[in-house]
């Protein structure tokens, strides 16, 4: 019985705007947990292998805090006894040879002999290893950064380790699948008929999908989406965080998703349409506090057509303020939220909030309570500065 731990989009290291540097480390060590988790089960199992299919780290020059972290984790499944092999993904592989000198943060790892890095873009690398009797190989791909969007790889690649004389065979790669996209990619998109053709693979671990997915692609072979260790952004709410648990019994694969918790969060979605007329700070913060607490990622979320005197009524600033310490972090999304047109006589129709339009909204209001044309001017100058548009 061959038995390995897969992961993927652990990012490590990860920056979150406007999240203070206090709760950013925090936030961090949600991070390195999942991880952990990942290695300690593979140390407990105990696995033969421990597989990782890319965006380990955030980006390309993580801090010291997260190699060291990392080097700890290496050390722990080497002394276990448990072979480690990776690639990188598409934020962890250094875009050009001016970044870091090209090379990738798990090459440090590579030349300690701590794991076997597949750092190539043009060919499958791979190591073979007898385990329990069984000859098997493991091969990687890292992804080009110049990779077109939507280029498949295995269009002009191919691997097939099986033909000579492995056993059984897994494939590392890092991208999308074809009818699994996400909205916002940009890099390599596989498709199931070339991973049938071009590789004889038994398995094959895809990062990239935050979302974890096993998918048959015929005659007992599996596409393995390890999804990441923890939920990265808030795109990732209905996602569980988890790895993969892989087993070979000398026929075929099966493989067993292990959840984590991962740190908690919460979205709250409010209607204009719903908020009081008044004490509105007080009513948002009442309905946050209900569903949240101190480790709690909170994303507000206001939408709707919103009344011009209700929204000059939307202290958000207190809102954040007064949430402060109550719950880990709060952000608010009021892409959504529309001030009514009082123009058109109907409530149904919205104008799109602009800062630009509010600040000169506010600033005729000014004017227009002055009968002083030199107090006029002042406003009217004060708002191009504001605007960039003064000397």
């Amino acid at each position: 019985m061959i038995r390995v731990i897969a992961t993927a989009d652990n990012h490590l290291n990860r920056y979150y705007d406007r999240m203070p540097p206090q709760k950013l480390n925090q936030r961090r060590q949600y991070l390195r947990a999942g991880f952990r988790a990942a290695v300690e089960d593979a140390i407990a199992w105990p696995a033969h292998l421990f597989l990782i299919a890319g965006d380990l780290f955030d980006t390309s020059d993580p801090r010291n805090i997260d190699r060291t972290f990392l080097a700890g984790c290496l050390m722990q499944l080497r002394s276990a006894g448990v072979t480690v092999c990776a690639v990188s993904g598409n934020h962890d592989t250094p875009r050009q040879t001016t970044e870091q000198g090209g090379y990738a943060p798990l090459d440090i790892y590579r030349q300690l002999g701590a794991l076997t890095y597949f750092g190539e873009f043009n060919r499958v690398e791979e190591i073979r290893l007898t385990v329990e009797g069984t000859t098997l190989a493991i091969g990687g791909l890292t992804p080009d950064p110049t990779w077109a969007a939507e280029f498949d790889p295995f269009t002009a690649l191919a691997w097939h380790p099986k033909q000579t004389g492995a056993a059984t065979a897994i494939l590392l790669l890092h991208g999308q699948v074809a009818a699994y996209t996400l909205p916002d990619h940009e890099g390599a998109v596989f498709t199931k008929e070339t991973l049938r053709a071009a590789t004889d693979a038994d398995l094959v671990i895809m990062g990239d999908i935050h979302r974890s997915r096993t998918l048959p692609l015929g005659g007992g072979r599996l596409l393995v989406i390890p999804g990441s260790t923890e939920r990265v952004d808030f795109g990732d709410h209905a996602d569980v965080p988890g790895f993969m648990r892989l087993e070979y019994n000398g026929v075929g694969w099966h493989a067993e998703r292990v959840q984590l918790a991962g740190q908690p969060r919460q979205i709250i979605t409010i209607r204009a349409a719903d908020l009081p007329d008044h004490d509105i700070a007080a009513y948002l913060i009442d309905r946050v506090l209900a569903v949240a607490n101190d480790q709690t990622l909170v994303k507000l979320t206001l939408e709707g057509i919103i009344p011009r005197a209700k929204y000059h009524a939307l202290d958000l600033r207190t809102v954040l303020e007064r949430l402060s310490g109550r719950v880990f972090h709060c952000t608010l999304d009021t892409n959504g939220l529309f001030l009514e047109d009082a123009g058109a006589g109907a409530v149904q129709r919205g104008v799109r909030l602009s800062q630009r339009d509010e600040l000169t909204a506010t600033a005729n209001d000014l004017s227009a309570q002055t009968a002083d044309p030199a107090e006029r001017a002042i406003i009217q100058d004060a708002l191009a500065l504001v605007l960039g548009e003064g000397e």
